[in-house]
Formats: C-alpha cells, structure tokens, sequence
C-alpha cells in the first residue's frame, strides 16, 4: 500500500508525463533480419537490417556504428584508444581492420539520415550504398532504430558473430563522444526463419525454423502483427497475437522445426490485423540479439474498412448508442450487431443492412444501432460484417458501462491474468493515457486518445498506475491495477 500511495504522488510531481524526456543511451532488444545471404570468395555476402531501442536524447547530432569480424574487435573502450573524456573519437588507425563504419545524420530528430562522410576524419571510409535509417518513438522516453540493407562480407552464411560499437555526439563537428554502447555482440545468419500466410478467411500462418549450424540450438518465438509500416516494433506499435514465447524448441544440428498451419483468431478476421504482415521474433538460447523474419500478406484485403467504432450510453440510461463508420466496402451484404456480458459468448441482437449500392463503396458511410440495455455489469459490443459470399470481418470491440456504475475511471479485469486490460471512461474527448511502472517508468503511452474505450496488451505480471489526463479540463488522475501471473 505504501508503495502504492508513493509511486502516485511521484506522478503528480512530474508536471506532464506527456512531454519528452531527455536520457543517456543505452541500447537493448537487438534484433537482426538477414534479407539474403550468399557464399563468396572469402566468406559470405549478407544484407541485413540492424534495430534496437534506445533512451531518447534529443541533444544528439551525430551517430556512428562501427562492425568489425568478432575474432578482430579491437575493444577501444577497454584499451583506451576511444570513448574517453576528454573527447576521444575512433581514428582511422583504430578502425583499419573494420567491416563497416555507418553514419547518421541528424540523430536527435525525429528523421534522420544517412551520413555521406564520417565527420571526425574525412578520410574514412563509410558504408552507405543502399542504407536507409528510420526511428519510430515507443514512448516518451525509448524510441526503435532501424539501419535497413546493410551489406558486408562475413566469414561464414551458417552463422558468423560480428561485435560493434554504437557512440553519439552532440558536437557541431561530430567529433566530441557524448556516450558510447561498445562491445556490441550479433550473430549473424543461423538461426532461418521462414514462413507463409494462407488467404482462406480466417487467415492462418505457417513458420519454419532451420540451424545451418552442427551443433544443437534452444529457441522460442513470438508473432506479432505489423502496424502497416514495416518496421518491427516490439511491445509497442506491432500487436503480440502468442500469448507468451512457444518454445523452448530444442533443433538438432542441421534441423528443422515445423510450426504446421496456425489460427491467429480473432485478429484474421479483424481489420485491420487481418491485412497486414506477421513478424516472427525468434530468441536463441545463448545468442545475444534476436532474429526477426517478415512473413508477408499477398491476400487481397477484406472487404469492409471500419473507419470508427463507439458505444455509449444515451440520456435514457437504459439505452446504448452504436455507431460505425466504414471508409470502404467490396461485397458488402449486411452488418450484424453483437454483444456479450460478463463471461458470456457475444450473441447477435441485430441487423444492419449494407448502404454501399450493390454492396460496393469507396466513400465513408455511416450507420448507428440502438440497444436496450439494463445491465448493471459492463457490456461488450462488436460489429460482424458479412460479404455477399457470407465471409465476415470483425470490428474492434467496444465497452459501456452498466446501468448504476460509478462514474470515472473503469479498468478491468483488474487484476489481469493474461497481460491485457480494457479501460473504459465516460467522457469522449482528447485524452493523455501513461501506463507506468511500479519504479516510475512509462512503459506504455497514448498521446491524443480520442475514444472513450482502450484496451493495453502484452504486460508483464506487476503492479502498473494509469495516468489520465484530460486535455479539455487539465485533470490529472491516477488508477492502479495489476497484471497477475
């Protein structure tokens, strides 16, 4: 309870979590996806793409990334050749031997670029054919970095650990070491993953895991379903659809593991989810970054796009409200309107007929539902869209609350057992939605949430404090809930 009552009045202290904090950097949830690898004289010519996360610092003007072979990493932090204060940068002498030198440009932006010159000697060479470099903020204080198509010639396709040091600087020169992640350890081409995506409604996927190497490796893996944009974003952006990792798998040398056909409900039938891509992030025992494979989705689109989703209470207290919007729809017959209370089954209690003439639109229509409801217990609705050939896509789900329900703040279930909570308030709006830690740090966060429904997914069993701040009123409140084992 104390610490309960402490982690709250930190919140309060802070003016607004909903500003961006500057922090040291620190890098974490390495992650390589091999795009090709072919054998050459000398070794293997591999193309990659590198992400991590790292601490926010928008003072930083210059990143540099260094890969040498791991049999020749100089180890300039430990032999004082580099990273000292005063400044102390890699020359070219200490950089003789290495694959690679990339730059950023423009580090501490929210765009940045790759660099055509390494700013403290001219006279080093750089890698910049075909790289492109992107970041995408996680939360206020953590953003992912992505370096796409890096291309080098490593000694071995069956699996070869390069090590590299990652350092910024915020001088105008690019010269000055402001902070350094050395020692950098990958593994670069063992273990594979491929995999498949089958069209039919509901979509289901396939996943294939080979070790190139002799000996025996232990993995686990997770699926996630892309945003849309390409970019891996773990616990973030990107929805975990595996409830925890599937594994340990042990693969003998040489060996294969088959996933055989999988169902990914409710999310293949759901648009969004149900047209983008699946990402495999797959953890090797004793390897230090993961391996992320892009399993992508050639399926035509399903038919309805739902543009929005709400449900709220009328004035008559008794009545809810259900309105939806659909920006497109290909064959569209009919919606039906369902809902489920408690720990029941959602049933259908309605029809709704398509407005597209002959079931074809391309501009947004609207449609609305009323339901008698005197529940005094939270009620979930969703929308089943149904095609001309009867296949069916699914809307989000939306909450209300039951008649006689106290007004505020309703987070359930609370605690949670499986990592996902729904947060339901009373008042549509923009709102400023953190999720916290018990030690203070923001780990999840919704900047300008306008619906009156959110649901938050992939949590770690502990004790979290909601913060919600409305952007009308000012008012700032604080909620605790907890995500059980």
């Amino acid at each position: 309870m104390k610490k309960t009552l402490l982690l709250i009045g930190l919140i309060f202290l802070v003016n607004s979590f909903c500003t961006r904090l500057n922090a040291q950097c620190t890098i974490s949830n390495l992650a390589i996806e091999l795009k090709s690898a072919v054998p050459v004289a000398g070794g293997c010519h591999v193309i990659f793409d590198f992400s991590w996360n790292q601490e926010v610092n928008g003072g930083n003007k210059f990143a540099y990334l260094h890969l040498w072979k791991a049999s020749q990493y100089p180890d300039l932090l430990a032999n004082g050749n580099a990273y000292t204060n005063p400044p102390d940068y890699p020359t070219g002498a200490d950089l003789v031997n290495a694959l690679a030198t990339i730059v950023i440009d423009a580090n501490g932006t929210t765009t940045p670029v790759i660099g055509i010159a390494y700013h403290p000697e001219t006279s080093v060479p750089i890698l910049t054919t075909g790289l492109s470099v992107l970041k995408e903020p996680i939360n206020v204080s953590v953003e992912r970095m992505v370096i796409r198509n890096i291309q080098l010639i490593i000694p071995d396709c069956n699996g070869s650990g390069i090590t590299g040091d990652i350092w910024a600087s915020q001088a105008d020169n690019g010269k000055n070491v402001h902070c350094v992640s050395s020692n950098v350890s990958l593994v670069i081409g063992n273990p594979r993953a491929t995999g498949l995506l089958f069209c039919p409604v509901p979509h289901q996927y396939s996943l294939q895991i080979s070790n190139l190497a002799t000996s025996p490796i232990s993995v686990s893996y997770n699926i996630f379903i892309d945003e849309g944009d390409g970019l891996f974003e773990p616990f973030s952006h990107d929805l975990k659809i595996t409830s925890s990792p599937v594994g340990t798998i042990t693969i003998a040398g040489n060996g294969t593991y088959q996933s055989g056909i999988q169902s990914y409900l409710p999310w293949s039938v759901q648009k969004p989810y149900s047209d983008h891509g699946l990402w495999v992030d797959l953890t090797t025992v004793g390897m230090p970054n993961n391996t992320i494979t892009f399993i992508e989705n050639n399926c035509i689109p399903l038919p309805v796009s739902f543009a929005s989703f709400t449900a709220q209470r009328t004035a008559n207290a008794s009545l809810v409200s259900l309105n939806w919007q659909t920006s497109s729809e290909e064959n569209n017959s009919w919606f039906e309107v369902q809902k489920r209370s408690g720990t029941n089954d959602f049933v259908t209690i309605g029809f709704v007929p398509t407005q597209a003439p002959g079931g074809h639109s391309q501009v947004t229509l609207s449609y609305n539902y009323i339901d008698y409801n005197n529940n005094n217990i939270i009620t979930e609705y969703r929308i089943r869209q149904v095609d001309i050939d009867r296949q069916s896509t699914y809307s989000a789900v939306k909450s209300v609350k039951g008649v006689g329900q106290p007004a505020g703040i309703t987070i359930y279930p609370n605690p949670s057992s499986n990592g996902e909570v729904h947060i339901l308030f009373d008042e549509m709006g923009m709102h400023c939605i953190s999720v916290i830690n018990v030690s203070g740090i923001i780990i999840k966060q919704w900047n300008e949430h306008a619906d009156n429904n959110l649901a938050v997914s992939n949590l770690v069993p502990g004790l979290y404090i909601l913060k919600f701040e409305n952007h009308t009123t000012g008012k700032i409140t604080a909620h605790k809930f907890i995500v059980s084992r």
